[in-house]
């Protein structure tokens, strides 16, 4: 799913920051890949059943595994998601 935040952000430095972050000691950062990829097969059950309910829950799910990914997480898109706008 794309979401457009109005943020222009360079991404050969999200990847780089995202492959640095994988190779850290404690992690969380390749686990939280890991419950990313396992999402997604929920996810396609959710959209094989047409449960919209359950996909919403599931991209917030992925969103909170993300975000140790993420140098400094946009407060403003964090914002946005728990407010729906």
């Amino acid at each position: 799913m794309l979401y457009y935040t109005g943020v222009s952000r360079a991404s050969a430095k999200i990847i780089d920051d995202q492959v640095k972050s994988t190779s850290s000691e404690d992690g969380s950062a390749l686990e939280g890949l890991h419950q990313v990829k396992m999402l997604t097969y929920e996810m396609k059950e959710c959209l094989l059943r047409s449960d919209i309910d359950g996909m919403a829950d599931l991209f917030h799910q992925s969103w909170l595994a993300k975000n140790p990914l993420l140098p400094l997480s946009p407060r403003h898109l964090s914002t946005q998601l728990k407010t729906g706008y």
